[in-house]
């Protein structure tokens, strides 16, 4: 197979997956929608942090991810607290609210996995969790304003 044929199938398997995360999004809680989820999953992981730090963590502008922080805030899932460095910013934090609710989202989303792949081998199941984090890793030091360059076709 010709080598940009084997990217061009991986390039439409990674929009099949596209498939799989619009499934699991329609998954999620009704009053929680991808959003406010993505900024609760960043503070879980990373901990605490400002705005503009969460907009990049999660490549949208700062507009877009303070309207997805501002739901998560009305909700009670995060809180904002001024800066102490800066009192004209603010540090958003995950509350024990904000975590109950990634676990709930956790539960029903570990469920759904399991229920569509319980025919599936657990080394298959390992093996595409291995692929996957190997798959990120490759991509991990992208960022939205440092973007590996494209190597032009021959």
């Amino acid at each position: 197979m010709p080598e940009h044929a084997r990217y061009e199938e991986l390039q439409r398997q990674l929009r099949a997956v596209g498939v799989v995360k619009r499934t699991i999004v329609r998954n999620l809680p009704q009053d929680c929608a991808v959003g406010p989820t993505a900024v609760m999953s960043t503070l879980r992981r990373q901990g605490s942090m400002r705005l503009s730090r969460l907009a990049d963590q999660l490549w949208l502008d700062p507009s877009v991810a303070s309207r997805h922080a501002s739901h998560a805030v009305e909700q009670g899932w995060v809180e904002r607290t001024h800066d102490p460095e800066d009192r004209r910013s603010w540090i958003l934090s995950l509350t024990p609210a904000g975590r109950r609710k990634l676990e709930q989202i956790s539960e029903r989303t570990t469920g759904l996995l399991a229920e569509r792949m319980g025919d599936w081998h657990d080394e298959e199941i390992d093996r595409l969790t291995e692929l996957m984090a190997r798959l990120h890793g490759s991509f991990a030091d992208c960022t939205p304003t440092a973007r590996p360059a494209v190597p032009a076709r021959a």
